[in-house]
């Protein structure tokens, strides 16, 4: 089992190399002390559960990133848009729907 810091240097990664698939900017990232996660489009505190996969929190805590940039960021919201808009055709092809 990973301890705590391989966890969060895990998640950092992670979180990292999703920010850089999406071309946006990586945002400050704290490991948070108070079980609780925060995010803001330029910095994202975040307690990483024991109980959970890193990439199941990355995902998530990604997904609540991604409204505070596009919700932020003018000069962002647009890349925002369109990530998602990938990721709904890309399931809609593999549904055989699109």
């Amino acid at each position: 089992m990973k301890d705590k810091m391989e966890s969060f240097d895990l998640f950092k990664k992670r979180f990292s190399d999703l920010c850089e698939e999406w071309d946006l900017p990586i945002p400050r990232i704290v490991e948070s002390f108070d079980f609780s996660n925060y995010t803001e489009a330029k910095e994202i505190h975040v307690h990483v559960a024991e109980d959970l996969p890193v990439i199941t929190q990355v995902s998530h805590i990604f997904g609540h990133w991604l409204a505070h940039v596009h919700n932020e960021d003018d000069t962002l919201a647009d890349k925002v848009a369109n990530g998602i808009s990938d990721l709904i055709l890309k399931t809609s092809k593999e549904l055989g729907e699109a």
